[in-house]
């Protein structure tokens, strides 16, 4: 069973937490002693926030939950429950604790990409900024591309299945790439990417905003983590790079907008914090050329086609 049902995302699940642990704790939990009884085994998506903030030590596998926000907390107990009940069963319960996605993948043609900070980042440059990072902008993420992500999946999948005679009741698996960047670092990337790659004509800048989430979720800081155990006992690697990858998909998008005659010229830039909103809510990228700027519709049709 590959669980990956639930309330994702810590403002929802620090919205409404009761709804949120009755689907993702007490669902979990019947699903995961149904399979347990049944002798199957699962894989939950668990997440590398279960962690805690701030962690001074390398991040192994085997480092222990200690969650700060309910998201967290939400993973961290249905990990215990796989834990638990998986102690006296002959499968096997796994925890896969995925750091930061990016990247995209196709399903019949289509390019599926997940929203986070980096799918953001990567339109906001190529539409000539401003590049918005929630403050302090040194908090610190390992980011994983999706794809390999996948065949972390798909051999954890392999490994469940084989390990019965092992005698392994639980494990977790560390899904990070070992690339840790701070997120002012990652748009800094971008819009040395773009400027590059658009021979300066588009200019994105770097804009610091107070963060919406601030008050329940932590910076990382010091983070440092290992995936040893993961690769030695799946045999599986992480074989793409963060800047390549984005240097990849903004030529990707910038070839989209040539196509369809849409050229984005450098946006307003905000010269201090408090001028960033204003300069956001303007809307005032201004577009050369015959064809509109191409919404996130436009896009995904334009690379179906």
């Amino acid at each position: 069973m590959i669980h990956l049902a639930g309330v994702t995302g810590i403002p929802q699940c620090e919205a409404d937490p009761e709804y949120s642990a009755k689907v993702n704790v007490l669902g979990s939990r019947v699903l995961i002693d149904q399979c347990a009884r049944l002798g199957k085994p699962v894989l939950f998506a668990s997440s590398l926030s279960v962690i805690g903030p701030d962690p001074r030590t390398l991040v192994r596998e085997n480092t222990p939950a200690c969650p700060a926000h309910e998201y967290a907390r939400q993973k961290a107990a249905v990990e215990e429950t796989l834990r638990s009940c998986y102690s006296n069963t002959n499968s096997v319960g796994v925890s896969l604790r995925m750091s930061n996605v990016y990247g995209d993948y196709s399903v019949h043609g289509r390019r599926i990409t997940k929203a986070n900070a980096v799918t953001t980042l990567t339109h906001q440059a190529v539409n000539g900024g401003p590049l918005t990072v929630h403050s302090p902008g040194t908090q610190r993420r390992d980011f994983v591309h999706v794809r390999d992500v996948i065949e972390h999946w798909q051999s954890a999948l392999e490994w469940a299945l084989n390990s019965e005679s092992g005698g392994v009741r639980y494990a977790n698996f560390n899904v990070v790439s070992g690339e840790v960047e701070s997120i002012f670092d990652v748009a800094n990337l971008l819009g040395e990417i773009v400027r590059t790659e658009s021979e300066g004509y588009i200019d994105p800048q770097v804009v610091v905003l107070p963060s919406p989430r601030s008050a329940v979720e932590f910076g990382w800081q010091h983070l440092r983590v290992s995936r040893a155990d993961t690769q030695r006992i799946l045999g599986v690697e992480c074989t793409r790079k963060l800047g390549n990858s984005l240097r990849t998909d903004v030529r990707e998008l910038l070839a989209l907008h040539r196509s369809a005659g849409a050229w984005v010229a450098t946006a307003p830039r905000a010269e201090t914090v408090e001028d960033a909103p204003s300069v956001l809510a303007t809307g005032e990228e201004r577009v050369v050329g015959p064809g509109p700027e191409l919404s996130e519709r436009q896009l995904d049709v334009a690379r179906t086609e």
